[in-house]
């Protein structure tokens, strides 16, 4: 958790200005949109044209594959001291997670339940050309094509701001039974998600009690205005309220070793 003056600040800004948009989510939309329109047509021109735009994406994404790799040195340097990685994404949409790690890992595979997604990040992965990755449209929870085919194989899993979409707690846990089926021996699943802890709801972007039940959001979501359309509506019933300590008590349950970082 972030308690720092700055990290406050930011959520406010997030509550009182939902609208308002990073420089960060700026280039990322101004990518995804010219992508979207041209349907990642290679060789249009408008497609090379934004290539800066893409080139924005990975290096907005650079930092975070930074900090797994510093962790792996830190930590796990057995997994990428032998052999290059093999590293899978669960939730990973058009890539460009994965795509940081190009040059460091031996296989990288990607999964996502998204056909459009899946599409994009195949025809970008081509376009940069990746050699040394696959993508499938796969769902992330049950993994059933990848169990049959990478059984214990990946070193390293990540899954990335998608705990607190699968709607439940069951659901959390089946996502990390599965991906323990594919994980080698030896490896490590890195997950990122929010702490529903803290008092902020970053997709509604309001401010939440500890503790808020799916009800009480709504409502207080419908407060600030932030339920305008269907696709609203979904992504709050999609919302698992994951906390550290609801998440430590499934690792101890499935008998995982972890640690906060």
């Amino acid at each position: 958790l972030d308690f720092s003056l700055n990290s406050i600040v930011q959520q406010w800004k997030r509550v009182l200005f939902p609208n308002v948009k990073t420089s960060e989510e700026e280039k990322i939309y101004a990518a995804l949109k010219i992508y979207e329109a041209n349907q990642c047509a290679i060789g249009h021109h408008e497609v090379i044209s934004s290539d800066q735009h893409m080139d924005e994406i990975y290096s907005l994404q650079k930092p975070h594959a930074e900090r797994l790799l510093n962790y792996l040195r830190e930590f796990e340097p057995e997994l990428i001291n032998n052999r290059p990685p093999r590293i899978l994404d669960v939730g990973c949409s058009i890539g460009a997670y994965l795509f940081g790690f190009q040059q460091f890992a031996g296989e990288l595979v990607g999964v996502d339940l998204e056909q459009s997604s899946i599409e994009m990040a195949k025809q970008l992965a081509e376009y940069k050309n990746i050699k040394n990755i696959q993508f499938f449209i796969e769902d992330g929870v049950t993994l059933p094509e990848l169990r049959q085919k990478f059984s214990h194989h990946f070193d390293v899993i990540t899954i990335k701001q998608v705990a607190e979409h699968l709607g439940d707690m069951d659901h959390f846990e089946t996502m990390l039974k599965s991906a323990s089926d594919v994980l080698a021996p030896g490896g490590v699943i890195f997950l990122e998600m929010p702490n529903y802890l803290f008092p902020f709801e970053p997709h509604c972007k309001i401010p939440i009690p500890p503790h808020a039940k799916k009800s009480t959001i709504r409502w207080i979501a419908r407060l600030f205005g932030r339920i305008k359309t269907e696709n609203d509506e979904r992504v709050l019933q999609s919302l698992n309220m994951i906390s550290s300590r609801r998440a430590e008590e499934v690792f101890h349950k499935l008998g995982f070793s972890y640690r906060n970082l």
